[in-house]
């Protein structure tokens, strides 16, 4: 397909959505007044219903089981002619609770401001109307394309991890969390991993006891201490002790203690070092008498920007530039479903939904411009041949 054909498609995409101006803001106005907390399975499944039945014609829809804790994630697919598909993925649970104090959307200024209308229900709203755009134009065609909405994406995707386990046969992932200030996707995200710390000391009664304390909870003060010291800042390896729990009762010397902490990573040979190595420190206890445990818990790789990656981040700029957008690659120190596709070797781009900011403030907003030019940018995309071969 040549840069004209591009472009007169770019012209005819532009009025499709022109022209649905209104409904595609009425849309995720539905998507946002609609709480979607990840516990609230009767919510996300609200959100599902308004999802599927504005999908396109012509898809094939599975309902993928979550089992009790979480509403059903979607899967919808259309083959195409001989090439491999892309995916394009969003969640639908969000962190807003029920019961806080729920805004509805409202418009102010250039900006669209409501709960979690910037994490994500604005990138599910990009996915949907960038195909029913295409499909209005008469493009959607052959294209070959998966689309993903899950519900458990705030927690770290721990069921819906399962489907993207399974699609190492993809050409390329779209991710659709809001794009950053300035206009920016995300080419590179840091991979977490979560740990407790269990430590068994030597209970006693305090008023009884004689000579030096075998406390849990003195040993869980120097390994605090320890582990905050690892810490290389954010653009390294940063660790993080976010709770810390033991005890009893003021009279007895505590027999147990816990410490859950995350690390947040680049590179997974640099986890790996600093796995090793809190591994070799507690096996020398403190304080005598104690026992260390050291348990792993969830963990998301990162995604990471090789040659592949950089291609496709290309893509997206040449799409953008000849739509007179502008595009720039930011790094963000936080998690998505985009490191699962790169740790399978799926090349990935995350940040695609509009630009927007203040998640799980009452000022959330996108940039209300954007919902529009990043329903462009992604229907465009997804015509150019490049993008099922990079």
């Amino acid at each position: 397909m040549d840069r004209e054909v591009l472009k007169k498609n770019a012209a005819s995409i532009k009025k499709a959505v022109l022209k649905e101006r209104d409904n595609i803001q009425s849309f995720l106005e539905s998507l946002v007044n609609q709480n979607s907390f990840t516990f609230n399975k009767e919510g996300v499944g609200r959100v599902a219903s308004i999802l599927s039945g504005a999908m396109p014609a012509g898809f094939s829809h599975e309902e993928v089981d979550a089992g009790e804790r979480f509403a059903v994630h979607h899967v919808f697919s259309r083959k195409g002619s001989g090439k491999k598909p892309v995916v394009l993925i969003g969640h639908m649970d969000t962190l807003w609770k029920p019961e806080n104090p729920f805004k509805k959307m409202h418009e102010k200024g250039d900006k669209l401001i409501g709960p979690a209308v910037n994490d994500m229900k604005a990138g599910l709203a990009v996915i949907v109307w960038a195909l029913r755009a295409l499909d209005k134009c008469g493009l959607l065609g052959e294209i070959p394309v998966m689309v993903v909405f899950n519900s458990d994406e705030e927690v770290g995707s721990v069921d819906s991890k399962k489907i993207f386990s399974g699609l190492e046969d993809i050409a390329a992932g779209l991710v659709y969390e809001g794009g950053g200030e300035g206009g920016t996707v995300v080419t590179k995200r840091v991979g977490i991993t979560d740990y407790a710390l269990e430590i068994e000391g030597v209970a006693a009664h305090a008023g009884l006891y004689y000579g030096p304390k075998g406390s849990a909870l003195l040993e869980m003060a120097h390994r605090l201490i320890w582990l905050e010291s690892l810490n290389r800042g954010r653009n390294e390896l940063s660790v993080n002790a976010g709770i810390a729990e033991g005890g009893l009762a003021t009279n007895i010397v505590p027999g147990n203690a816990k410490c859950n902490f995350e690390i947040r990573f680049w590179d997974e040979k640099e986890l790996e070092r600093i796995e090793r190595l809190i591994e070799s420190g507690i096996k020398n206890p403190v304080v005598e008498g104690c026992k260390l445990k050291f348990l792993k818990g969830k963990h998301r790789p990162p995604l990471t920007r090789g040659q592949r990656e950089k291609a496709l981040f290309r893509l997206v700029a040449e799409t953008a530039s000849m739509l007179n957008l502008h595009v720039a690659e930011e790094y963000r120190n936080g998690g998505s479903d985009a490191s699962w596709l790169s740790g399978i070797g799926v090349p990935s781009i995350d940040g695609l939904g509009p630009v927007g900011d203040l998640d799980r403030t009452e000022q959330e907003y996108i940039l209300k411009e954007t919902l529009f030019e990043r329903i462009e940018l992604t229907a465009n995309l997804l015509l150019v041949p490049g993008l099922y071969s990079v």
